[in-house]
């Protein structure tokens, strides 16, 4: 029933192919590039985060993925900073309230899953490399106190400065 329709009417399977070879075609010459499109539509936790994050991040974060590593790059602007002496005090109190923003505008059983979380923060003055786990992460949700949070803070994000 099928051969006949095709045999009948071939003007829709010749169509496909000819679709079918020039996707091919376009993808071996590079001027398209489904591999990135298979890597947006790769279903991970990350990307499951991004999804939520990116709706409620400022325009100064940069967010990616890479496998199931979550990467968020912040610029912080020093302009408005009223003692230019105290920059690592303010560069560091900022990095752990984005990361305690980060954990509660994400949705937490999918950053629990998510293998580590990036932070790099720069700035004019210096950068700001952290990383900790997701599921590190995820406990800041529930955590109130402040010696708690400072506590969590030391206990699990790893941090490495670079001074310009």
């Amino acid at each position: 029933m099928l051969l006949n329709n095709i045999i009948k009417k071939p003007l829709l399977p010749i169509g496909i192919l000819i679709t079918y070879v020039l996707i091919h075609d376009l993808s071996e010459r590079g001027i398209i590039d489904l591999s990135k499109r298979k890597e947006i539509l790769k279903a991970t936790s990350c990307r499951a985060v991004l999804v939520k994050l990116d709706r409620r991040i400022p325009k100064n974060w940069k967010t990616s993925c890479k496998d199931n590593n979550l990467i968020i790059t912040i610029n912080k602007n020093l302009d408005n900073l009223k003692n230019k002496k105290n920059v690592k005090q303010y560069l560091y109190r900022e990095l752990a309230n984005d990361i305690i923003y980060t954990a509660k505008t994400s949705p937490n059983d999918n950053l629990e899953r998510v293998l580590s979380v990036r932070f790099i923060l720069k700035s004019k003055k210096m950068v700001i490399n952290a990383i900790t786990f997701g599921e590190d992460i995820a406990k800041f949700y529930t955590l109130k106190s402040k010696k708690l949070i400072l506590k969590h803070l030391k206990n699990t994000v790893h941090v490495k400065e670079q001074i310009k």
